[in-house]
């Protein structure tokens, strides 16, 4: 079989060529977990940051509640306290 040329060039291009589809198919495959990837950390990304700012909020209203218990006459902890409810209830 590999001795007339005709044979010999068929197999010689056809390798590389093979070579290279198999390379493709491995990129392309490579790429849509990377994508998908990229999305999961995405997500998870915002899942954190709106914990970290409930967590923020949470932190505020203890803080101006325990101001409020001490200080029940002085409007400024009422006042925070609002404003954390409302920014935790955007949220």
């Amino acid at each position: 079989m590999l001795n007339k040329i005709t044979n010999r060039l068929i197999l010689g291009f056809s390798l590389p060529i093979i070579f290279l589809i198999l390379l493709g198919a491995f990129l392309i495959a490579s790429d849509t977990n990377l994508i998908r990837l990229q999305e999961e950390n995405k997500e998870t990304s915002k899942t954190l940051k709106n914990t970290n700012e409930l967590a923020y909020d949470i932190s505020r209203i203890v803080a101006c509640t325990r101001g409020y218990v001490l200080w029940t006459k002085d409007q400024y902890y009422r006042g925070i306290c609002d404003a954390a409810r409302k920014a935790m209830l955007v949220n």
